[in-house]
């Protein structure tokens, strides 16, 4: 019987091991799931049973049998002492008592802010001010923060960046922000005034995420009006530690929030969760369908629920004169006029400046995009002071508001070639028809061969103007087809600029057919220096037969069957007929 029992529960074990698949398929079975599920542990513990059995001194089957699985269970609970000893004494290490006063803690002076991580990484250099950081600086009686930080609990802390509102004059005007103040409201319980009748969430969203935006403006206007936020030389003594704590670590969770002063701990609250091997022990079956398998059994030995999460900037707002955030209203408008103030003003200062990054990260709110004010940011683009536009430009649609900004930023000789791109993608999207007259600034980029390179999109929209600019797109094509190989970035450039010649031509349709013995020549027979892909050989072919060339003309590889070229040739004339030259999917795109 026993011989019987290992046979059956062994090869269940093995397949349950070499095919854990199997194990989640049976769960929706229920009982093959669980049958499944138990093999392991069940072959380990007869296999444990059937060798203590065999060496017991015992010559009675019913007594031989109960002490054999009395011993074998002993042993397994025995196994996982040494691991539950061990999660015990690293619970006690990182377990403190919780102090919570029915007073509030009054924060007040210098206050160094610490933060323990086991993840994420530390940053290196000055470590920025951030929402409990601004927080803190607007509370009454705050003097500096002095931000901390370090990845485990057992290495020293050192002070690394101190911030301080100074009053507007009185220093060197800095340009610092706080980085995402208004992220203070995700700490926030809800309104309840949100909550009347049934619950409205996207209404609650919608008046958060507003409220965001006008507290973030509040900031930026603060320290373009009446103080400067600054980095002080680093501070050694505090009146008040504050210490976050989030970290993995002694095989567990350790979370905790404390406010100490030079004398006691003002207030703490401490989250710990220890794994440890459940006893007695068992091998089972664990994890989600990415990650299913079978793992040792673990309990755990925790001061809160199963998952603990600790919000401790809430019990700051709970427990301490952490000042709740205030704002006014109209705080984006005012910030908007302050702007265009600013953006009109050649001796505005950095934290002036500034503003126009505090306004664009605000529009991560606006759900109309950033060109729901494309006259700001039309004059922002324009503004050499911005050297990086990488934050402005990121997730910016297209709009005729923007077109001559973009344009003149585009001949900046400072301009980042990135930016240029960019920019030329803006007027590459604009309506059909808008550049059938060129501007000044956009018949100069076109005319400088490095500039056009870097704003190759521009090449397409010149078709805007009609016949009269075939010969420049002719030029232009024999300019981004002649490619060496190499790692030039250039050269990368000119590969990214091979298909915007193209689709000017295409876009001329019939008018650019004198262009087609340049096109046929340097395409070849298999697309030549012109393309880089089947894909884009086959939408040259669609621009071929756009331009007027007859479909049993196409170019096609030397080596294709007829079958081949048949289907192919059969593609292209259905993709001309089934969209215009403006389509921006599949075939000349």
């Amino acid at each position: 019987m026993l011989k019987r029992a290992l046979i059956i529960t062994g090869g269940l074990a093995v397949v349950a091991l070499a095919a854990p698949w199997l194990v989640l398929l049976g769960m929706f079975l229920i009982i093959p799931g669980f049958i499944l599920g138990l093999a392991p542990t069940a072959f380990m513990y007869l296999v444990g049973f059937a060798v203590i059995r065999r060496y017991l001194p015992i010559y009675k089957p019913f007594a031989l049998n109960v002490a054999a699985g009395a011993l074998v269970v002993a042993l397994g609970w025995l196994v996982a002492q040494p691991s539950v000893l061990l999660g015990r004494i690293n619970y006690a290490r990182l377990h403190d008592r919780d102090v919570l006063r029915a007073n509030p803690v009054r924060l007040a002076g210098h206050i160094k802010l610490e933060y323990v991580r086991g993840y994420p990484s530390v940053p290196k250099g000055d470590i920025p001010c951030d929402k409990l950081c601004a927080a803190l600086l607007r509370t009454p009686g705050v003097t500096s923060v002095t931000m901390a930080a370090r990845k485990s609990g057992d290495e020293p802390t050192k002070p690394r960046t101190t911030w301080r509102l100074m009053p507007k004059g009185s220093v060197p005007d800095s340009g610092h922000l706080p980085y995402r103040p208004e992220d203070i409201f995700d700490d926030l319980p809800s309104d309840p005034a949100l909550r009347t009748g049934k619950r409205d969430f996207r209404a609650e969203i919608d008046e958060r995420e507003a409220r965001a935006k006008a507290f973030a403006a509040d900031w930026a206007l603060q320290l373009s009006t009446r103080e400067t936020l600054v980095i002080q030389p680093l501070r050694k003594n505090f009146g008040m530690v504050i210490r976050i704590v989030d970290e993995r670590r002694l095989g567990g969770t350790h979370q905790r929030i404390e406010v100490t002063t030079p004398d006691s701990a003002a207030l703490r609250k401490t989250l710990v969760r220890v794994s440890v091997l459940a006893a007695p022990v068992a091998y089972v079956p664990e994890g989600g369908i990415e990650n299913f398998g079978f793992r040792w059994a673990r309990t755990y030995l925790a001061n809160g629920p199963s998952y603990p999460e600790l919000k401790p900037i809430a019990l700051l707002f709970d427990h301490t004169t952490l000042a709740p955030p205030k704002f006014n209203a109209d705080a984006s408008e005012r910030l908007r006029a302050r702007l265009f103030e600013v953006l009109d003003d050649p001796a505005a200062s950095k934290s002036d400046l500034a503003l126009a990054y505090a306004w664009n990260a605000s529009m991560r709110y606006n759900k109309a995009n950033k060109i729901s004010d494309a006259e700001l940011m039309a004059g922002i683009i324009d503004d050499p002071r911005f050297g990086d536009l990488t934050p402005f430009l990121k997730d910016l649609k297209s709009s005729p508001a923007l077109r001559d900004a973009a344009a003149r930023r585009i001949l900046y000789s400072a301009t980042r070639k990135e930016d240029r791109w960019t920019l030329a993608s803006i007027l590459y999207n604009l309506p059909k028809g808008s550049l059938a007259q060129l501007s000044t600034a956009e018949r100069a980029i076109l005319s400088d061969p490095k500039v056009r390179l870097q704003a190759a999109p521009l090449m397409t929209r010149a078709a805007d103007s009609g016949p009269v600019m075939l010969p420049d797109l002719i030029s232009w094509l024999r300019d981004v087809s002649t490619l060496r190989d190499g790692r030039d970035p250039e050269e990368f450039l000119r590969k990214r600029a091979l298909p915007y010649p193209r689709r000017g031509l295409a876009r001329l349709g019939l008018d650019a057919a004198p262009a087609l013995p340049i096109a046929l020549e340097l395409f070849g027979d298999s697309g030549g220096n012109l393309t880089n892909s089947m894909q884009s050989a086959q939408e040259w072919r669609v621009a071929m037969l756009r331009m007027g060339l007859p479909p049993e003309r196409l170019p096609w590889p030397k080596n294709w069957s007829a079958e081949q070229i048949a289907k192919k040739r059969a593609e292209v004339e259905a993709a001309v007929k089934r969209h215009d030259a403006y389509w921006q999917s599949g075939y000349n795109y």
